[in-house]
C-alpha cells in the first residue's frame, strides 16, 4: 500500500472521516499492513513511531490514516 498523507480534521466532519477510512480500508484489503488512527495526535511522536514500525520480514507494518485531537495547537503540531 502506498503511504498517503493522513486525513486531518481541523473541524471534525465525521462523514469525511468515514469516507476516508473506507477508502483506505478498500485500498489495503490486498495487503497485511495495519491501518491506524492516531487519537490525541500532537507532537509526542506516536505517529512517527507507528510509521517506522516494521513487521518481522522488515516491511512497513502500519500506516497512520487519520489524526484527531480536540486541542488545535497539538493538532497543528501533528499536521
Amino acid at each position: 500500500m502506498k503511504t498517503t498523507k493522513p486525513f486531518t480534521l481541523p473541524a471534525f466532519d465525521k462523514h469525511k472521516l468515514y469516507a476516508h477510512i473506507s477508502d483506505c480500508v478498500s485500498k489495503a484489503q490486498d495487503n497485511t499492513i495495519g491501518l491506524v488512527i492516531d487519537l490525541f495526535c500532537g507532537a509526542g511522536g506516536t505517529t512517527e513511531g507507528i510509521e517506522q514500525a516494521l513487521d518481522p520480514d522488515g516491511n512497513k507494518a502500519y500506516v497512520v490514516i487519520a489524526g484527531i485531537n480536540h486541542d488545535m495547537v497539538s493538532y497543528r503540531d501533528w499536521e
